[in-house]
């Protein structure tokens, strides 16, 4: 019933930590290629932003992202965790 393992803090700081620099480097690659994304459309002289096209569905994935790192999106992401499922 109290399974050491499964309560282990080490285990969830470390899983934390492992998130939070999995975000990082998701908004590390995101800031820049947006940033290229959009001069390549301003310099490219048409009247289409195909680069919104682009950025902002990654943006979305971006903020998901960053708020699947807070406590109440974790606790559920937590609830529909495939080992509870099975």
């Amino acid at each position: 019933m109290n399974d050491p393992q499964r309560f282990d803090p080490y285990k969830l700081a470390r899983a934390r930590a492992v998130a939070r620099r999995d975000f990082l480097i998701h908004l590390a690659l995101f800031v820049p290629s947006a940033v290229l994304l959009l001069l390549f459309n301003l310099f490219d002289q048409t009247e289409i932003w195909w680069s919104l096209y682009v950025v902002l569905p990654w943006l979305l994935g971006v903020l998901l992202h960053g708020l699947s790192l807070t406590r109440p999106l974790a606790r559920l992401a937590r609830f529909f965790d495939a080992s509870r499922l099975s």
